[in-house]
């Protein structure tokens, strides 16, 4: 077990430097846990804007109009002074002015609809597109009954009437909480730490054993490659196995007394699942890299983007079909949706085969992982020998 031993060897000399590491992905873990936040789904209130209205109209039409808004918005009165409403408008104490013309009762009565008032707006505005509507919808409403030869008091109380007409809508509940427990977080950003931390520790280490001179003299002993392999392995295994227990006992530890049996049975399953996967892409990465900091750059660009792709970072449901499509080839895809279907399993016992089928395939990107990695070593490992 020499390989072993010096692989034991070179993770004491690298431990400190590594427990930095650790450490600050760890707090982050922590941090990121607390980041789950009660939204609600509650219903659809109107906002009121400041506006101002000059009434120049000789009939009743206007005015009725002038009343209407002031039901729906804060009317504020002002002089129709051009100074006076650009100082108003600048300041925002106003952020819509409407402008209603002498002959706008007249207009109406003839049948007349489209461009009756002026209006001054805050540029761009969202409220000034919002009063625009409403504007010509109460203009349009009311057109409809003053052409029908129908009393204009009438035909006012009608329009203010069928606009005051709401759709009832019956929500499931009075509020749609989408929040999730800090477990449920922090062990969805484990991914990305676990890329982090485990591509580090274990691919700095392996690196040593990839320098020229040292790979070269391992070649010439009569040790078997297969055999050297197995021990490199382990040694990964043993250095994986303590960053899992050291997270999984923070877990524990914080958020212990919050979570069932089944459901931290499911958690450290898929953590150790995904753990595997990281595991054999730290040992590919180290069979081409010679660099740490290069080293770095690939496990943070991995994290990062496998946590993005994958559902981490960014719900699935804002990411566009093809990239969830292309996702599914990414082991973060199946990682996020054990986590998902743990939040159901205590209330829903038959996903616990699914559950199960998404682990498998997890597994079967950590044997692909390796299986590739083992056999780029021993690619590498003939070339040198041809080359030598």
């Amino acid at each position: 077990m020499q390989v072993f031993r010096a692989y034991m060897k070179i993770l004491k000399k690298t431990m400190p430097s590594l427990s930095i590491y650790i450490i600050i992905f760890l707090s982050l873990s922590i941090f990121l846990s607390g980041s789950g936040k009660q939204s609600k789904i509650s219903q659809f209130t109107s906002s009121k804007v400041n506006i101002a209205v000059i009434n120049e109209d000789e009939g009743m039409l206007g005015g009725e109009l002038k009343t209407y808004l002031g039901t729906i918005h804060n009317v504020v009165e002002l002089k129709n002074d051009r100074e006076i409403l650009q100082d108003e408008l600048y300041f925002r104490n106003v952020e819509y002015i409407l402008l209603i013309p002498n002959d706008f009762t007249k207009k109406l009565e003839i049948g007349e609809s489209e461009n009756l008032c002026q209006n001054v707006k805050v540029p761009s505005s969202y409220t000034g597109k919002y009063l625009d509507s409403q504007i010509e919808q109460y203009i349009s409403t009311l057109t409809i009954y003053v052409s029908s030869n129908i009393d204009e008091k009438q035909a006012v109380e009608n329009t203010a009437r069928d606009l005051s007409q709401e759709v009832k809508v019956n929500f499931l509940s009075q509020s749609v909480n989408t929040s999730k427990s800090d477990d449920y977080y922090y062990f969805l950003y484990l991914p990305y730490v676990f890329t982090s931390v485990i591509i580090l520790s274990i691919g700095s280490i392996l690196m040593t054993f990839n320098i020229k001179e040292i790979n070269e003299r391992n070649l010439c002993s009569s040790m078997p490659i297969i055999k050297k392999n197995f021990q490199l392995v382990l040694g990964c295994i043993i250095t994986v196995v303590a960053v899992f227990a050291l997270f999984m006992s923070v877990a524990i530890g914080i958020y212990g007394n919050s979570i069932n049996i089944v459901k931290a049975v499911f958690y450290m399953i898929n953590a150790i699942a995904f753990a595997a996967i990281v595991t054999g892409l730290g040992y590919l990465i180290s069979v081409f890299v010679n660099n740490l900091n290069v080293l770095n750059m690939i496990s943070n660009v991995l994290g990062i983007g496998m946590s993005f792709l994958g559902g981490i970072f960014v719900p699935r449901e804002v990411l566009g079909d093809n990239v969830v499509i292309f996702s599914k080839f990414i082991p973060t895809y199946w990682y996020v949706n054990v986590i998902e279907l743990i939040q159901n399993v205590e209330s829903n016992r038959s996903l616990m085969n699914e559950i199960l089928i998404n682990i498998g395939i997890e597994i079967l990107f950590a044997i692909a992982i390796f299986a590739g990695a083992l056999a780029a070593t021993r690619i590498r490992s003939d070339a040198r020998k041809q080359i030598s």
